[in-house]
């Protein structure tokens, strides 16, 4: 199930990465947390006296990973920060099409400091986004002004006080 629902995220990744104009590739790729040419219960069953002797499981759905490649590259080492903001965003997208899909539900989605190592252009396409998916987003950043002038309500703290911006 796991492995489907990269799948299903690998086919909106690319789709809205086309949208954004994203000229690298994102590749998404699901490691079990096993061998994969093994099944679940046999990589179980070989590593039952380790997991013994070492007190916890070795191989699992706990030891899975998402391994994300942007232009043929591991992004976790080859990225700027601002193409992992960009990716982690289009996952965040991604995983909002499928909950809409399975459940048929919105859900509450948070940000922090979105406006921050995005360009312009891509953080306005997500704001139009997020606005015209029907999700509820919840977008901080440091400076009132790198968020997009359309945004429904603004609010600031200051010293632990919350306040509307009009």
């Amino acid at each position: 199930m796991r492995r489907e629902f990269v799948d299903k995220l690998q086919e909106i990744v690319e789709k809205q990465a086309k949208i954004m104009d994203m000229t690298p590739e994102v590749e998404l790729h699901y490691q079990p947390g096993y061998r994969p040419e093994m099944r679940f219960a046999e990589a179980l069953d070989r590593c039952r006296q380790r997991d013994r002797d070492l007190g916890s499981t070795q191989v699992g759905p706990h030891r899975a990973n998402l391994v994300i490649h942007y232009n043929g590259h591991d992004a976790n080492s080859t990225a700027s920060r601002g193409q992992i903001k960009t990716l982690v965003s289009l996952l965040t997208l991604g995983t909002l099409v499928l909950w809409r899909e399975t459940y048929d539900r919105i859900a509450v989605v948070l940000f922090d400091d979105l406006p921050s190592e995005l360009d312009r252009d891509h953080f306005d396409y997500l704001v139009h986004w997020l606005k015209q998916s029907g999700h509820q987003a919840l977008i901080t950043a440091v400076e009132p002004s790198a968020l997009a002038s359309d945004m429904d309500r603004l609010f600031y703290v200051k010293q632990g006080v919350v306040r509307e911006l009009l």
